[in-house]
């Protein structure tokens, strides 16, 4: 239906639509295009503080269980390491969240889920084979809970994957000012295609397309064909 660097704007100004028009269709052609994102100040000066605090966050999280195999071999108190252990196992969790999102085989996604889960699960041997006094059994236990989650995710990740046209309908995603992006742009997408006379709505039906959420114009495919 168009070329995937257009804007959706742009795919509504040139597309032929036969009828008769499937909605979800449409909006998959839709929400497959970038949108333009109005940027103001406010915006960028919120996006730099966010950026710095997920960096200084993502220290501890994303690398908590190579911290925490480091620590270990320095020998120090167990209760760190039975915190740094939880935050990989939260690690492994977000990693499938966002893979949730879009069902692809990323591989930032497989390597920090994995990487985290191999990690968990040497530092869990070496404690094992270490002295007793090195040893603790809650820190042991987040260990392998973390390599389980970790390596478990990936498992999930690599089977459950689906292609491009298989992945599910896009949703609401973790970034509102992309999704706020993306309502404006399916607005003035469906404005288009009805100036055009691409589509013929009457203006209840018209306003009705612009509130639903994101993901759910196929609703009003299976709502005609009953």
């Amino acid at each position: 239906m168009g070329r995937a660097s257009q804007t959706p704007e742009e795919w509504a100004r040139t597309v032929d639509l036969a009828p008769p028009v499937h909605w979800g269709d449409v909006e998959d052609e839709i929400l497959r295009r970038e949108p333009v994102v109005e940027k103001s100040t406010a915006d960028t000066v919120v996006r730099v503080i966010g950026f710095v605090v997920v960096a200084i966050l993502a220290i501890p999280s994303f690398g908590s269980s190579v911290l925490g195999l480091v620590l270990f071999l320095l020998g120090v108190n167990p209760v760190i390491l039975r915190v740094l252990f939880a935050l990989a196992i939260g690690t492994a969790v977000v990693m499938l969240i966002f893979w949730w999102e879009d069902r692809d085989r990323s591989p930032v996604k497989l390597l920090v889920a994995g990487g985290s889960g191999v990690v968990s699960l040497g530092t869990y041997l070496l404690m094992r084979g270490a002295p007793e006094a090195q040893g603790d059994a809650w820190a042991a236990l987040l260990m392998i809970l973390a390599a389980v989650v970790g390596l478990g995710g990936v498992v999930v990740m690599l089977l459950g994957a689906k292609s491009q046209q298989g992945r599910p309908r896009r949703r609401w995603s973790l970034s509102p000012g992309r999704d706020a992006a993306y309502v404006r742009a399916r607005r003035r997408a469906l404005e288009i295609l009805v100036e055009r006379g691409v589509v013929h709505v009457d203006e209840d039906r018209r306003r009705q397309l612009a509130e639903m959420p994101l993901g759910t114009w196929h609703t009003m495919d299976a709502a005609s064909q009953r």
